[in-house]
């Protein structure tokens, strides 16, 4: 696997400016990003290629104030496969936009030509940039058709927005205390490879390859605590107090 750590001046991508016809597996990018036209926590451009078991953080910034496409993973992606993959990043517009362009900024993916799927991943970052275009807790804008997606999520309270993006509508937004709770992700027809570990707390799901000290285990996926009493009765959900295994 890839680490980038540290800031990037320049370059545009956390990985790599462009990702074509590759399949990557289990990358990370640290790095806060600050670039001018397409901006991405991984690829900034990312065209017939799968992405699986990767993630983003750190701060994504955009300072152009023309067009700009700015997102977790990718800023521009077509015919892209994102798999069981995430980005808590937080991800800044320009506050000044040119009269004649636009901001398209997602959680994961700035902005969608066709062809691409979101499956088992999730968004749980900031989306700041009042005057931004377009903005969603997926991806900002698209070309044509909607992304096929599938058991994904985003934070609706942390990253500021309740629409996944274009005509996707609010669905798949979930609470902070849904997205660090096993529940979310085990209970029909959602069906991730999770498992709850004792050694982590109340987080969001962690990708086991990079995460420390677990015990042994072969899922994809690990989470912590959940609170006690938790429980959803006719799409109310109901928390009660502490935590337990």
């Amino acid at each position: 696997y890839v680490i980038v750590e540290g800031s990037i001046d320049l370059s545009v991508g956390g990985i790599v400016a462009q990702l074509e016809n590759t399949s990557v597996v289990e990358v990370r990018s640290l790095a806060n990003i600050t670039g001018q036209s397409e901006v991405g926590g991984l690829f900034a451009t990312s065209l017939v290629s799968n992405i699986a078991r990767s993630y983003s953080t750190g701060t994504l910034t955009a300072t152009s104030t023309g067009d700009q496409t700015i997102g977790g993973l990718a800023g521009y992606a077509a015919d892209t496969t994102f798999t069981d993959s995430y980005s808590t990043a937080n991800i800044i517009a320009p506050t000044v936009i040119g009269t004649s362009y636009y901001v398209a900024m997602g959680g994961l993916i700035g902005y969608l030509d066709s062809g691409n799927s979101i499956t088992n991943s999730y968004f749980a970052g900031t989306l700041t940039g009042a005057n931004a275009t377009y903005k969603g807790g997926f991806y900002g804008d698209k070309y044509s058709s909607e992304p096929t997606v599938l058991n994904s999520f985003f934070d609706k309270e942390v990253s500021g927005v309740t629409n996944a993006g274009g005509s996707l509508g609010t669905s798949y937004g979930k609470t902070t205390n849904e997205l660090k709770n096993l529940l979310t992700y085990n209970t029909s027809p959602v069906n991730w490879d999770i498992v709850r570990d004792p050694s982590l707390s109340n987080v969001y799901p962690q990708l086991r390859w990079v995460t420390n000290g677990l015990g042994e285990g072969t899922s994809v996926w690990v989470i912590g605590k959940v609170p006690v009493n938790y429980s959803v009765s006719g799409g109310t959900t109901n928390y009660g107090t502490g935590f337990t295994l």
